[in-house]
C-alpha cells in the first residue's frame, strides 16, 4: 500500500523541475519531500537542477543587455517588414 503512495524517480523529477515555474500543490510538496528522503539519485537531481537554473538565470540576465536591439535597429526591421 506505501508503495503505491510514493512517487516513481520519474514522477519527482517530474516535480523538482515543476517546482522551478510553479507553485506546488501541497500534496505534491509531501509527496516531493517523501520521495527526497528517501532517494538520494532524486536529492541529488534536484540539487543539480537547482545549480543548472541559477547558472542559465545569471547567463541570460548578463546577455540580456546583448540580445536587446538599439533603436536604429528596430527601425530598419520596422521598415523591412513594411
Amino acid at each position: 500500500m506505501m508503495m503505491k503512495m510514493m512517487l516513481n524517480c520519474r514522477q519527482a523529477s517530474l516535480l523538482v523541475d515543476k517546482k522551478e515555474y510553479v507553485e506546488l500543490s501541497t500534496k505534491e510538496k509531501m509527496d516531493l519531500k517523501m520521495h527526497l528522503s528517501t532517494c538520494k539519485y532524486c536529492r541529488n537531481y534536484s540539487a543539480q537542477s537547482k545549480i543548472i537554473n541559477k547558472t542559465l538565470i545569471k547567463v541570460f540576465k548578463f546577455n540580456e543587455l546583448e540580445l536587446k536591439l538599439s533603436n536604429d535597429q528596430k527601425q530598419k526591421l520596422i521598415n523591412s517588414i513594411k
